[in-house]
């Protein structure tokens, strides 16, 4: 079972890896129709938690980058768990 920590830390990679494509949607749909555990992690949390960690990827891993993208990724990811 993982921890706390580790989820957070792959979710977190992930999200990383979002902010970096043009097409945020389109990534996020395909990424996780293919990764049944990462899509399982975001949609077993509740939406404010995901917000924090896009909040933290961008504040303090890809400092700055991405910001203004925060309710796009965000979108993306629970659409996809729908």
């Amino acid at each position: 079972m993982e921890t706390p920590f580790y989820k957070y830390a792959l979710m977190r990679n992930f999200i990383r890896e979002v902010i970096e494509q043009d097409s945020i949607e389109s990534f996020v749909r395909e990424k996780l129709s293919n990764d049944t555990e990462m899509r399982n992690r975001f949609c077993n949390e509740d939406e404010e938690m995901i917000r924090q960690l896009i909040n933290e990827v961008i504040e303090n891993i890809t400092l700055g980058k991405g910001k203004g993208k925060e309710e796009e990724i965000l979108k993306a990811i629970i659409n996809s768990c729908h």
